[in-house]
């Protein structure tokens, strides 16, 4: 997908995802970011990049964002949290 394509489908209210599903596309005070919809260790201090940083270059290879319209399991979800923070300690 390309910065346009991805601009549009986020304010179409699609789910847009860079790499994998614990990486989401949002719009945040404007700016279009992407976020961890994952709890995914390293990336829990810095919790979003920009999408873009000159407004005109992704930030990541256009190919590696999609779209899923697929629903995301929260159970699932939910219990990986539990299970990584059990280990945390």
């Amino acid at each position: 997908m390309n910065l346009k394509e991805i601009k549009a489908a986020v304010d179409a209210g699609k789910k847009v995802y860079w790499f994998s599903k614990g990486y989401q596309v949002s719009k945040l005070d404007g700016d279009y970011v992407i976020t961890r919809s994952l709890s995914l260790g390293k990336l829990k201090d810095n919790p979003f990049t920009k999408l873009t940083n000159d407004g005109k270059t992704l930030n990541g290879r256009e190919d590696d964002f999609f779209i899923d319209d697929k629903p995301v399991n929260e159970k699932l979800i939910s219990t990986y949290e539990e299970f990584q923070n059990s280990y945390r300690d």
